[in-house]
């Protein structure tokens, strides 16, 4: 049995406070049916959380 390749992606703090705006072209882009899958996201803190955070 084979498993389909998984790809690692990172999303930065900025862009996640963004994500509506940038959804089709970071998430879906020009991906269909199964290339939608297989797909690790590794996000960052909110854009402005991390200064929130330090500051406490």
């Amino acid at each position: 049995m084979t498993f389909p390749a998984h790809t690692v992606e990172k999303i930065g703090g900025t862009s996640m406070s963004r994500i509506h705006e940038l959804r089709d072209a970071l998430i879906v882009g020009d991906r269909k049916a199964d290339a939608l899958f297989h797909r690790v996201f590794v996000v960052s803190a909110f854009g402005g959380i991390t200064n929130l955070l330090l500051e406490h």
